[in-house]
């Protein structure tokens, strides 16, 4: 999960088309409710998105339109109850360490049979819209109710399960550290399945599956 107001900012910088068109989030809010001049793909993008994916339901069934607080709080609700009952575990993205700590507790790996790689920094061309105003928040919030609800409830759910992994501060001090290894590190030398392959033209290919010191 990812909290709803900068998931909605960084998908509003990423798709210019519609930043481009209505300017700021105010004024697509506002023709999303409309129901005017937004596709409901658009709308299903930035409004209720997380819950919407969550549920599994078709484009038809978007939470995009869920205006009342009343309704939301019924949608998160049963929402929730099916997570549950499928055991799922939620992870947040602003607590990326932590989450992937839970993650590899729960999965039972070895912190370093994984190589981690954060490429997701995107490169800015253009200027940076900035939502600093309550009344930017209050828009974007109003069209992701839901998903306000489901990130305060997992906030201390999440909290919980990291507090039942075993030495939880010194496996994330551990992950952090091999993230930010410029290593390649042992997980080659362990799982060396997906290694380059000299008969393997491809240059992408190439570059993703080198092992040790190939060339």
């Amino acid at each position: 999960l990812r909290e709803p107001v900068s998931r909605f900012v960084s998908l509003f910088n990423f798709v210019r088309t519609i930043q481009t068109k209505f300017r700021t989030a105010e004024n697509f809010v506002a023709a999303v409710k409309s129901r005017k001049s937004v596709k409901v793909n658009d709308a299903n993008a930035f409004c209720n998105n997380m819950a919407w994916v969550l549920s599994g339901e078709p484009i038809e069934k978007t939470f995009a339109y869920v205006d009342s607080l009343e309704e939301a709080a019924t949608i998160e609700s049963q929402l929730f109850g099916e997570l549950e009952a499928r055991g799922f575990t939620m992870l947040l993205s602003d607590r990326m360490a932590e989450s992937m700590v839970l993650l590899m507790h729960k999965m039972r790996w070895d912190i370093k049979s994984v190589r981690f790689s954060d490429t997701s920094d995107r490169i800015q061309n253009r200027k940076t819209y900035l939502c600093q105003s309550e009344s930017c928040r209050t828009a974007i919030l109003s069209c992701n109710r839901v998903d306000q609800l489901l990130w305060q409830r997992y906030q201390p759910i999440f909290r919980e399960q990291l507090s039942q992994v075993p030495e939880a501060d010194n496996r994330i001090n551990e992950f952090l550290k091999q993230w930010r290894s410029k290593s390649t590190g042992p997980w080659m030398r362990k799982y060396p399945g997906n290694c380059f392959q000299t008969n393997t033209p491809d240059p992408r290919f190439r570059k993703l599956h080198m092992c040790g010191n190939s060339k």
